[in-house]
């Protein structure tokens, strides 16, 4: 379980560490805190993914709209939030 922590922990570090070069660069709002950025960026995606996954095909039935179409739109919702001008 220690192990599984580290590893997480690492990978969130990471993630922020990735932030910061995109605000440095640009690429991400520099108004952007990183490390709860990193922490929001992971959590909403993983919530928007389980959603898709539980409901599955059904969003086409009941939305009209094709999974693939609305997974990438769902994303690069998430994705615009961390855009630099």
């Amino acid at each position: 379980f220690q192990q599984l922590m580290q590893l997480n922990k690492m990978m969130f570090e990471k993630f922020a560490g990735t932030i910061e070069e995109g605000k440095r660069d640009g690429s991400i709002r520099a108004d952007l805190d990183s490390k709860l950025g990193a922490y929001a960026g992971v959590y909403l995606s993983i919530g928007f993914l389980n959603i898709v996954s539980e409901k599955g095909e059904k969003i086409k039935e009941y939305h009209h709209v094709e999974m693939e179409d609305f997974i990438r739109y769902g994303l690069d919702l998430i994705s615009s939030a961390f855009r630099g001008k």
